[in-house]
């Protein structure tokens, strides 16, 4: 038996032999065999998303808003297991429902994380251009340059990603995320490299305080030879 609506009550209002009028009560029929088939999709539908869930929570993605979801559908899903055929049905599309919501809530999170991670990873190369500005006045360095060139390219596909999140097109800002994510990771493997080439120098801030160690060692030095020395004149003359 199918699932579907049933006419169970017909009433023609009559005239002159033509039907002028009529009245109808219609039930919606729900076939066990039907309902059962759809259960089991729904329960498959549900561990895809559980591993789903699962994978991105390794992956650092914050998933607490979609097992909430996921909560939700699993509940409305256990109850329609033990239902009669037209109750179950009610429960398999609640569970429909917050299924397709975690999904939307999951690619939501999964795109922001994304995005974050391009953003510190140029925070982070912003540290070592500044360090080689500031520090070691290598501005004009074309090895900084160039660093800076692919930093400069990384906050476009950052912008763009930060755009199409904004815009809930999350396939476009996970794309441009990765862009901008491999173009900051290359200008931080060569400012790596370059600052293994250059050391990291010196400071002469660090060393003040042994310069004023060193200079109270050697007056202290020179007082007592020359004390020493003045001892000796008098006791000579």
């Amino acid at each position: 038996t199918s699932s579907g609506e049933v006419e169970i009550i017909k009433l023609e209002h009559v005239k002159n032999k033509n039907v002028v009028d009529d009245y109808r009560v219609t039930r919606k029929v729900v076939s066990a065999e039907q309902v059962g088939s759809s259960l089991s999709v729904q329960q498959q539908k549900l561990r895809d998303l559980k591993a789903d869930i699962d994978k991105k929570a390794a992956d650092g993605v914050d998933v607490s808003a979609v097992q909430a979801k996921y909560d939700a559908a699993s509940k409305a899903l256990t109850s329609a297991a033990s239902a009669n055929p037209s109750k179950a049905a009610e429960h398999i599309a609640t569970a429909t429902k917050s299924m397709d919501e975690a999904k939307a809530l999951l690619d939501k999170a999964w795109t922001e994380k994304e995005v974050a991670d391009t953003g510190a990873a140029i925070e982070s190369l912003d540290g070592n251009i500044n360090y080689f500005v500031e520090n070691r006045s290598m501005g004009g360095d074309p090895r900084v340059v160039s660093i800076v060139t692919k930093r400069e390219s990384a906050v476009q596909f950052y912008s763009q990603a930060k755009d199409g999140l904004n815009a809930k097109n999350y396939p476009l800002a996970r794309s441009k995320a990765d862009e901008g994510l491999k173009k900051a990771n290359e200008a931080l493997r060569d400012a790596e490299a370059l600052r293994d080439e250059i050391g990291e120098g010196f400071s002469l801030g660090s060393l003040l305080p042994i310069v004023g160690i060193g200079v109270v060692i050697i007056l202290v030095i020179a007082g007592v030879v020359i004390y020493r020395k003045r001892t000796r004149w008098d006791e000579l003359g």
